[in-house]
């Protein structure tokens, strides 16, 4: 390890690689998504938490994964999101993990939702590390729902800025990513925290998320560590 490791304030994560896990296991598509659920995310979060991470954002599921997926593979995916609330929250609340969801949530059926706004209310007291978890996310469509909310305010364009602008995303009290993390040996951002990912470093890793592991994570950060951020000097 870097022993001058810099440690990034918020951690954001495109899980790429699942479905590509399970059918190179000869495994049922879904049970990719199992793994990442069930043991990945939890050591990364646990990994992260340990190495001075505050903020760790997870893109559970886009806006285009649940218009243009399989029903029943999306049907899936919520399902082991209420595992996931329901098995982690007492591990939450003794690691001291607080847990955000945003996006689109109100498409999801009244139970799930009540789900979600009852893992949250139950860790909100929660400070030493905040897991974000996007559901039904999307770049554009955290923007365009920005903009709806600024002009039904009503205010005059001298009224508008980026504090204003950055107040209605779904992110307005969280920091902006620090680095951006994508498995699965894609390269391409899919519209990930557009607004927040200015001046964001990106780590692209060949590894399919259910791989990536703590050594993974660790030289995620040795890498970050090698960049000089500029933020725009």
């Amino acid at each position: 390890m870097n022993e001058k490791l810099s440690i990034p304030k918020h951690i954001a994560i495109i899980p790429d690689g699942n479905r590509r896990w399970a059918k190179k296991h000869n495994f049922p598509s879904g049970e990719g998504h199992k793994v990442a659920s069930e043991k990945t995310l939890p050591l990364l979060i646990r990994t992260y938490q340990k190495l001075g991470v505050s903020y760790i954002t997870f893109w559970a599921l886009s806006c285009d994964n649940l218009i243009k997926r399989d029903k029943k593979e999306c049907k899936h995916l919520l399902s082991l999101l209420s595992f996931f609330l329901k098995k982690k929250l007492d591990e939450f609340n003794k690691n001291g993990v607080k847990l955000l969801c945003i996006g689109n949530i109100s498409v999801f059926q009244e139970d799930l939702q009540k789900m979600i706004q009852n893992a949250q209310e139950k860790t909100k007291d929660n400070n030493k590390i905040t897991l974000i978890i996007c559901l039904n996310y999307g770049g554009h469509d955290e923007i365009l729902n920005a903009c709806k909310s600024i002009i039904s305010k009503k205010l005059s364009s001298d009224e508008i800025n980026e504090e204003l602008f950055e107040k209605h995303l779904y992110t307005k009290d969280i920091p902006n990513p620090d680095l951006i993390i994508r498995t699965g040996g894609e390269t391409r951002t899919s519209g990930f925290l557009l607004w927040q990912s200015n001046y964001a470093e990106y780590y692209f890793s060949k590894k399919l998320f259910p791989d990536f592991s703590e050594e993974d994570c660790i030289e995620s950060l040795n890498v970050f560590s090698e960049r000089k951020r500029r933020f725009g000097a």
